[in-house]
């Protein structure tokens, strides 16, 4: 089997750079790191089970720049891709409207809508499957349904949230941290508040560092063995439909 995989920085597990807390001190292994410091701990697990992890992944990388890179894929000999559901909005690049909270809801769903739609249009065409991570960014299941696909499948709204058997997902903005130091007069006081919200909740979910230690978000080695399973598992329930 083959799997291929689409998204942002969630793709590794993260590592500090040096003279930080939880960097890696071995050149040898750094050096197979990318930029030195993301170890892609998901092709050592797919690997050990006969399984080829194809990435075409990038740090940093909206929904829509995910969404463009599948679409630009044939079909190949691949079935299976993993697509990660990252944020919108990175740092400061954002085309949504910042100046009202409404706005920017309406509008990020919309795009939401518009790449699911993308994706489920490729996918038939190309008779492939969607596994849909939300990872960076929380993916709700009721945007997905509004495609009705046969194509898309969920196998997490918020991974972490998942992995961690919360009763309900975290905020789309939880990992946001990235476009605090551009907040300025601009924004909408009930979206800063929405921000702030997301952020605070995620920070308080101490119980996370078991899954993403060193790091502060992406998954570690132990996370990214539950995403495995989280994402075989849906394969098996889609084989056995």
């Amino acid at each position: 089997m083959k799997l291929r995989f689409f998204g942002d920085s969630w793709y590794w597990s993260w590592f500090y750079p040096e003279n930080e807390s939880g960097h890696l001190k071995s050149k040898l292994l750094s050096n197979t790191c990318y930029n030195g410091q993301g170890f892609p701990i998901l092709e050592v697990y797919l690997k050990y089970m006969g399984i080829d992890a194809i990435n075409h992944c990038y740090p940093g990388f909206t929904f829509t720049d995910t969404v463009n890179s599948v679409v630009s894929k044939k079909a190949e000999d691949v079935k299976y891709n993993v697509v990660f559901f990252s944020s919108h909005y990175r740092r400061k690049d954002t085309s949504l409207d910042i100046t009202s909270y409404y706005n920017f809801l309406q509008e990020w769903e919309n795009k939401t809508l518009d790449g699911l739609k993308l994706l489920d249009s490729w996918a038939k065409k190309c008779n492939q499957i969607i596994l849909l991570v939300g990872a960076h960014s929380t993916l709700y299941k009721e945007t997905i349904e509004k495609v009705k696909s046969n194509n898309l499948h969920i196998v997490s709204e918020c991974i972490l949230a998942d992995i961690l058997s919360r009763k309900r997902p975290f905020g789309t903005l939880k990992f946001a941290n990235d476009i605090v130091d551009y907040i300025d007069e601009s924004f909408d006081k009930d979206l800063i508040n929405h921000l702030y919200n997301n952020l605070t909740e995620i920070d308080k979910a101490t119980d996370k560092q078991i899954f993403t230690h060193p790091d502060h978000c992406h998954l570690n080695p132990t996370g990214a063995l539950f995403l495995i399973d989280r994402i075989l598992h849906k394969i098996e329930q889609i084989q056995g439909e």
